[in-house]
Parts: C-alpha cells; sequence; structure tokens
C-alpha cells in the first residue's frame, strides 16, 4: 500500500518534509471533483481504488453556507483515499478541497480531517490513565499535592519572616552604654613622662642634625656685620649666607617631617592603649558598648576652628555612663585642671 498517515498524529501542514500537494493525483485512484460526486451529496459507499483504499464523501451544508463559500473560492476539489491507521480501527481522510463545501475541515486549503474518537472507556476510579478521572478529580489531586508541597516547603523556610514567633529567641539588649572623652584620655596620656620624655630627646636629636649648620650661619652674620658699607667682601658674603640659609630650611623641613611620623607612631600607640583600657573599664561595670564624647560644658575655646573640632568630639550630648574618670584612673594619669571659662564678650 502506499504511503499514508498512520493515528501516531498528523504532519504539520505546509511545514517539515511531508507536504500536502494540491496538484499531486490522489493515492489509489485518479482525480476526482467534486462534480463527480453529485455537488458533495451525503455520503454513500465509498468507490473502488486500490486495493484496501477507498474515496469518500462528504455531506453537503445549508445552502446560505454553500454560497458564502462559493463566494469566496471555486475551484475543483479532489478526494483522496482512505489510510488505514496504525491501530487497525479508525482511517485517516485526507481531503484536498476547494469546493464551495462548508465543512468545518474545508475552507479551500489543505487540511487533515480525522473522524471523532469513540468517548473513552470508563476506568475504575482513582486510577490514572485517558479515562481514569476527570476533570474534577483531576483539580482536586494536583490541588492536594500542591498544597502538600506548600506545607513542606513552609516548614523548612519561615512564612511572614517580619513577624516574629512567640516561640522563637530573641536578641538580648544592650546591657549598657558608656561615653569615654577620648581626646582627653588620650592628651593626658600623650603628655605623660612615658611619652613626653622619648619625643623630647627625638626632637633633641635632630636639632642635632642642624646645629652645624646653625652656627656656621651665625659665623657668616656676625662677619657681614662687622664689614663696613663699602667693603667688597661683604657682596660675595651676602650670596655664601643665602645659600647657608636656604640648605639650612631644606634640611630643617625632612626633618620636621621625620619628627611627624614619630608623633603620629605615638598617636597610634596611645589609642590602642586609650581604647584597650575602655574595654576593659566598661566589661568590669557591666556595660557592652562604649561611646567617644565629652562633656557637653567643656568648651574653653575662642576661636572657630577649635570650636568647630570641640562639635565634632561630641557624638553623644547626653546619656550613657561617663567613664572617663575611671579609664584615666586605670591609665595612671592626672585629669587635666579645669579650664577657666571663657570671658563673654
Amino acid at each position: 500500500m502506499s504511503s499514508g498517515w498512520t493515528s501516531a498524529g498528523p504532519p504539520t501542514i505546509g511545514a517539515g518534509p511531508e507536504r500536502l500537494d494540491r496538484n499531486a493525483p490522489p493515492i489509489g485512484g485518479p482525480r476526482r471533483s467534486c462534480s463527480d460526486l453529485d455537488a458533495c451529496r451525503p455520503p454513500h459507499a465509498p468507490s473502488q481504488g486500490a486495493a484496501g483504499e477507498g474515496l469518500v464523501r462528504f455531506g453537503a451544508p445549508s445552502s446560505a453556507r454553500s454560497d458564502r463559500a462559493a463566494r469566496r473560492r471555486r475551484t475543483p476539489g479532489v478526494i483522496g483515499p482512505l489510510a488505514p491507521a496504525a491501530n487497525g480501527g479508525e482511517r485517516a481522510r485526507i481531503r484536498l478541497c476547494g469546493c464551495p463545501c462548508t465543512l468545518p475541515f474545508c475552507a479551500g486549503t489543505p487540511r487533515l480531517h480525522r473522524p471523532p474518537r469513540a468517548p473513552p472507556s470508563a476506568g475504575p476510579p482513582g486510577t490514572l490513565g485517558d479515562s481514569a478521572m476527570n476533570k474534577a478529580e483531576r483539580v482536586l489531586v494536583f490541588g492536594g499535592l500542591a498544597a502538600a508541597v506548600a506545607l513542606a516547603v513552609g516548614a523548612r523556610v519561615p512564612i511572614g519572616a517580619p513577624h516574629a514567633r512567640a516561640d522563637a529567641p530573641h536578641l538580648q539588649p544592650a546591657s549598657g552604654v558608656a561615653t569615654l572623652d577620648t581626646f582627653e584620655a588620650m592628651t593626658r596620656v600623650f603628655q605623660s613622662k612615658e611619652y613626653s620624655g622619648p619625643r623630647e630627646a627625638k626632637v633633641a636629636e635632630l636639632n642635632a642634625i642642624l646645629q652645624p649648620l646653625r652656627t656656621e650661619l651665625e659665623e657668616l652674620s656676625k662677619k657681614f656685620e662687622s664689614l663696613a658699607q663699602d667693603s667688597p667682601e661683604r657682596a660675595p658674603l651676602m650670596s655664601t649666607g643665602q645659600a647657608k640659609n636656604q640648605e639650612l630650611q631644606t634640611r630643617q623641613q625632612g626633618l620636621a617631617g621625620q619628627m611627624d611620623v614619630y608623633v603620629a607612631a605615638q598617636i597610634r600607640e596611645v589609642f590602642g592603649l586609650v581604647s584597650k583600657t575602655a574595654r576593659s573599664v566598661a566589661a568590669a561595670k557591666g556595660l557592652s558598648v562604649v561611646i567617644s564624647s565629652a562633656a557637653p560644658d567643656a568648651f574653653s575655646v575662642n576661636n572657630a576652628n577649635e570650636a568647630l573640632q570641640e562639635v565634632l568630639r561630641r557624638p553623644v550630648l547626653f546619656g550613657g555612663t561617663d567613664i572617663t574618670a575611671e579609664v584615666l584612673k586605670e591609665l595612671k594619669v592626672e585629669p587635666a585642671p579645669e579650664a577657666p571659662a571663657p570671658p563673654t564678650p
């Protein structure tokens, strides 16, 4: 038998390697037009074609629908053969039609018509298959599965995270806040003998490097002043003195940079010492947070720049337990004497 489509499903019309050809002769017999079938009378016995094949005719629609279809297109139609299906029961009807028929599959375009399947047989309740359950049963089953998945996920992922559960553990709040005048504590330690002594020794060391050049400049200055105003030695002596003075300033700037590095190292060390002591004192008092601050009424400056620095020293104006005195005592330094109040303008 020649090739045909089986019940596995029709190919896509107009796409793929298998295409319907309007001009191809029908399988199993010659081309026929609608006029050969008496204008699509009700179906009758199929005429004989090749062995095991036949032609099928389709019933005619109402005259009004037929007229509308006829106005769209009037071309001879061809009825193809009956192709046995793979299951041996159904037969796929292939119709290439351009006649005025208004059957659902006939609109002047090659289409594949398959007779409706028999209603599925009823199966035992609760079984999965083509006819095991209706739409309502499927909704209930899959809805139950979705609910089960949601419950399983909800058991692991907290639903409604912004709302804390009643039995969930709560984070314990801070037991207390301490404030420390860090600048005051560092100043007291920085000015102590432990740090001022090495710092003064460093200054003396750097000044000793500059002393020979300073001595030479002093001698040149004395000699220049001892000369008369019209002495020819004054001009070269003036040039030598200016060159030596420039050399002194250059070397002094370099040594000042070295001193800044030394002082910065001391400041870092003092801050680490004050911070460690503050944490120790706060822990002993049962305080969990230490904030750097200063007393609100400790202003003793008269210029805008220093006043702004005093403001920046006070991130906390009120509240907290002041541990400055305890920290200074632990550091073994004396607090600064009370500064006199600034004069009122």
